[in-house]
């Protein structure tokens, strides 16, 4: 693929090896349209490269405290007290030499520090999650607003421990994660680079039968609907809306576009105990009889917004093709047939 002069210059610096996450990471983010180049900086070199490519578009920084200096995961336990504060201080100055160095760089992106593949094992807190705990809260407090820091744990987590990490090439060449492990981090950034290049999603817009609530309101009544959390399905459709309320909070924006009559819809939402969402959170609605193509669209002008930044979830198999064939832009989202991997799928995407 030729990229030309647009390419998005992302650099990897790092204090272990991770040059398998360049070409996943640059195929990664070509998929959805953002020409990335990837390059690892010079190894072991984080301080100095941080003030080498202030330029580029993305900084990721991978810094293990494990390999910190030689085998520092199992020699920080026969440290003194005064030598752990030493560190933690000393580390902490370095932190915010790395935040002064990218203070200008657009975004940068650094991973929390973790223990994990060494502390799996241990009872109790060992000096090494105590530097981990410290440092980490540090990173946090003094975070500039270009940094975003990163939980490799809740990827470690998504694949197993023993799919991330593979300690034979950690001891011999220190390359510590495994390809599944940077596979799956690839996934876990996309979102924030894409939001980072102007790729963000602006509005989340609903049908309503078996979307926002189980059940059809034209068959099942004003009664028969569930989305109360007193009910096996009904908790879902209500756990769905509190994440729409969350979402909404964040500046989302929230509409409708379904198939039904307007007066029905507006005395769920203005009447009904368990409709959380009300119509200060509804920026937007198409509750008719038309065509859902045509609904859209005229949302994404009323609403002044590109197709592409519109997020659209339907239970209905015919209504999802039909938008994807007529309207490609759209990022088109089935509620699930297993109705308890409905949340999950929302919060993945």
């Amino acid at each position: 693929q030729h990229i030309g002069e647009s390419r998005y210059k992302i650099r990897i610096i790092s204090n272990i090896t991770t040059h398998q996450l360049n070409e996943i990471l640059e195929y990664t983010l070509r998929k959805v349209s953002i020409p990335a180049v990837v390059k690892s900086g010079n190894y072991d070199n984080i301080i100095q490269d941080s003030q080498k490519y202030v330029d580029e578009n993305l900084i990721i920084i991978f810094w293990e405290l494990a390999n910190i200096i030689e085998g520092f995961h199992y020699k920080v336990e026969l440290l003194n007290n005064q030598k752990v504060e030493s560190f933690i201080k000393k580390t902490k100055s370095e932190i915010n030499l790395i935040y002064k160095n990218l203070k200008d760089t657009p975004l940068v992106i650094i991973n929390k520090f973790t223990s994990l593949p060494f502390s799996i094992n241990t009872f109790g807190d060992t000096q090494f999650e105590f530097i981990i705990n410290h440092l980490n809260d540090f990173l946090i407090e003094k975070k500039p607003l270009n940094v975003k820091i990163i939980d490799t744990e809740k990827t470690i987590s998504s694949i197993g421990l023993k799919n991330s990490y593979d300690m034979r090439y950690f001891y011999s060449s220190k390359l510590l994660y495994t390809l599944d492990f940077f596979i799956q981090y690839s996934k876990l950034i996309k979102p924030i680079v894409i939001s980072s290049s102007g790729g963000a999603k602006k509005a989340l817009i609903l049908d309503c039968d078996n979307t926002l609530w189980k059940g059809i309101l034209g068959e099942d009544g004003f009664d028969g609907i569930e989305m109360s959390n007193e009910t096996s399905d009904g908790i879902i459709f209500s756990e769905i809306q509190s994440i729409i309320l969350a979402l909404s909070r964040k500046g989302i924006l929230i509409g409708l576009c379904s198939k039904n009559n307007h007066e029905d819809i507006s005395a769920i939402i203005d009447t009904h105990n368990d409709m959380q969402l009300k119509d200060k959170d509804i920026i937007v609605k198409r509750v008719n009889w038309n065509d859902k193509v045509t609904n859209l669209v005229e949302i994404a002008e009323e609403l002044n917004i590109g197709l592409d930044t519109i997020v659209y979830v339907d239970d209905s198999e015919f209504e999802i093709n039909h938008i994807k064939r007529e309207l490609p832009e759209v990022t088109v989202l089935k509620v699930p047939e297993k109705i308890h991997e409905y949340p999950g799928m929302i919060r993945r995407h």
